[in-house]
């Protein structure tokens, strides 16, 4: 009795019908490692740029004080963190003593004394964010200012000396935001604290 035997299939027969088994391709490890080292590379170069703008490096509990006031103000205002930074080193000392005379020195800011100086731009003088933001780029010191005795105190002033009120009040302080800061009157007789004296006014 003749055998039959079973067709041979072919190559392509042969392939087609082999499973397929796919495995999940794992991210190269240098994509990854680029990223950590991408987001390191932004911590420390943040941590430099302070540390030039500042003179100095700043220790762990101070740096977390700085970026809060700092994205306190940013975020408030619009400004980008590095404007940011810079507004508040003028601010509290850091970069100059042309206004505070030796009165602040290397100060550190924080998101309340911030938030309290836009806060009284905005409830006691009706300030919109674009007229704070102008008042605190002409007058970035205001940011360290005291709250009660120094603006309300200046603003109490303002109305009680120039009867100046509600939009003339908020007008005058954008011609001359320096005004809040006033802190001596040489009445005529220059003590050479001009930046400060209300004779500006």
């Amino acid at each position: 009795m003749a055998s039959t035997s079973a067709p041979v299939p072919s190559t392509s027969q042969a392939l087609a019908s082999r499973p397929i088994h796919r495995t999940a391709r794992a991210a190269p490890a240098s994509r990854t490692a680029r990223g950590r080292h991408a987001v390191s590379g932004l911590v420390v170069c943040s941590a430099v740029a302070t540390a030039e703008l500042l003179g100095r490096e700043l220790a762990s509990d101070e740096a977390e004080s700085w970026q809060s006031a700092v994205e306190a103000l940013s975020d408030s205002l619009g400004l980008t963190e590095d404007e940011a930074s810079r507004l508040l080193a003028r601010a509290f000392g850091w970069t100059t003593q042309a206004f505070w005379r030796r009165e602040k020195v290397e100060e550190l800011p924080t998101p309340s004394q911030v938030q309290g100086v836009l806060e009284f731009l905005m409830d006691d003088l009706e300030l919109g964010p674009e007229e704070q933001l102008k008042v605190v780029k002409a007058f970035p010191e205001l940011l360290a200012c005291d709250t009660e005795s120094r603006l309300r105190a200046n603003t109490a002033q303002l109305q009680k000396q120039w009867r100046l009120e509600g939009a003339a009040l908020s007008k005058a302080v954008l011609r001359q935001p320096q005004v809040l800061g006033y802190s001596v009157d040489c009445g005529g007789d220059c003590i050479g604290e001009c930046n400060r004296c209300w004779v500006r006014f």
